[in-house]
């Protein structure tokens, strides 16, 4: 997204399907094939899919507690590796625990313990409400079939849809993203599109019609105090920039071109004490299907945003292995507007992404005709 007027620039889904099987009637077993696909090629992932946001939601979870002055900066809380609530343990996803982590660390290194205290102070209300100002749980109105509402889950909500009471835990699982807080890879664009700008930027596919622009809906002042997004920012600079920072292997070395972001990774299956008392089982090692979520949202440059996006990559384990490269890859392609060069990319990394332009086959971009010509169309 361009964060100046909300254009969506790309919105893509994988894997996808050749829609001239479609022209004049598809056969029987190819419709079927599609259809029985596990990976859901007839599926637009980026505006119907929903997911579990993961760690990408804590920068809600630390703007709601900021604003509620249930926290200050400077305050630490202990991590130990798990939390205890009516004899349920809470884990971190590191096992041994961050230790003492404030705000600026517990995004930079993504503590989980950090958000689990927050979130109980802060109370579910309040962070759902700052989620739907932020575009989550909202249905954004694009001229495209199946837009996706999402979910930021009220206690009103499960009342009414799991005719249930919320919980405590129920709180805890919202606060890292999970539990029953869901959102598409457009929803967590346009919540990191707001946190980069500070305004209520809408997305727009149409930039005009009959040469006519279209107007550009929302763009006000988003109404926070400017230090608590200050804070958020330089807590999303760290996860790319800072050595213990979760994406810093999808770092840009670069001032002009510096990303700030966010990882995330979310689970599609509940792991059992039994299972980590023998050790849980790796991702790689699980079938595709109950292999976690990879997730990265971030913005560039970071010193003045213009370009913001969100990569989910279904099922494909670390979103700072499996998500972060891509989304750094699409941030630089945005801001240099060709493919970028080796040196924008750190140097261990530069010899293979070079390799990698050096055997990809690039094929040219056809010209935009300016008007229809007769016998020939473009799609």
């Amino acid at each position: 997204m361009d964060v100046q007027n909300g254009d969506i620039l790309s919105l893509a889904s994988a894997p996808t399907y050749d829609p001239n099987l479609f022209v004049r009637g598809i056969s029987t077993t190819a419709w079927n094939g599609l259809n029985e696909d596990i990976y859901r090629p007839l599926a637009n992932k980026a505006t119907q899919g929903l997911y579990p946001p993961g760690s990408t939601y804590k920068m809600v979870v630390a703007l709601a507690a900021l604003e509620a002055g249930v926290i200050t900066p400077e305050e630490t809380i202990s991590c130990t590796g798990f939390v205890e609530v009516a004899e349920r343990r809470f884990h971190c996803w590191r096992r041994g625990g961050h230790g003492a982590v404030n705000l600026l660390t517990s995004l930079e290194q993504s503590c989980d313990c950090y958000y689990y205290e927050l979130a109980q102070r802060t109370g579910i209300e309040a962070i759902s409400a700052m989620a739907i100002r932020f575009g989550c749980g909202v249905r954004h109105d694009l001229p495209l079939s199946g837009i996706t509402t999402g979910l930021a889950p009220t206690m009103a909500w499960k009342r009414e849809n799991r005719d249930a009471s919320w919980v405590v835990g129920d709180t805890l699982n919202a606060s890292i993203g999970q539990g029953f807080v869901l959102s598409s890879p457009l929803h967590l664009a346009v919540m990191t599109a707001r946190i980069a700008t500070g305004r209520t930027i809408t997305p727009r596919i149409i930039r005009a019609i009959d040469g006519v622009e279209q107007s550009i809906e929302g763009g006000e002042d988003i109404g926070l105090n400017p230090a608590h997004f200050d804070l958020i920012r330089e807590g999303m600079y760290r996860v790319n920039n800072s050595g213990r920072g979760t994406a810093f292997g999808s770092r840009v070395p670069s001032a002009e071109y510096t990303i700030a972001g966010k990882t995330g990774t979310s689970q599609v299956r509940n792991i059992t004490a039994a299972e980590r008392e023998r050790g849980v089982t790796r991702n790689e090692d699980l079938p595709w299907e109950r292999r976690d979520h990879a997730l990265y949202v971030g913005y560039a440059p970071y010193d003045n945003p213009r370009y913001a996006c969100s990569v989910i990559v279904e099922h494909g384990g670390g979103g700072s292995t499996a998500a972060a490269p891509i989304a750094r890859d699409l941030l630089l392609r945005a801001q240099v507007g060709d493919i970028p060069p080796a040196e924008l990319y750190p140097g261990n990394q530069r010899q293979r992404y070079q390799d990698m332009i050096d055997n990809m086959e690039l094929r040219p971009v056809a010209p935009v005709p300016d008007g229809p010509s007769s016998g020939s169309s473009r799609a």
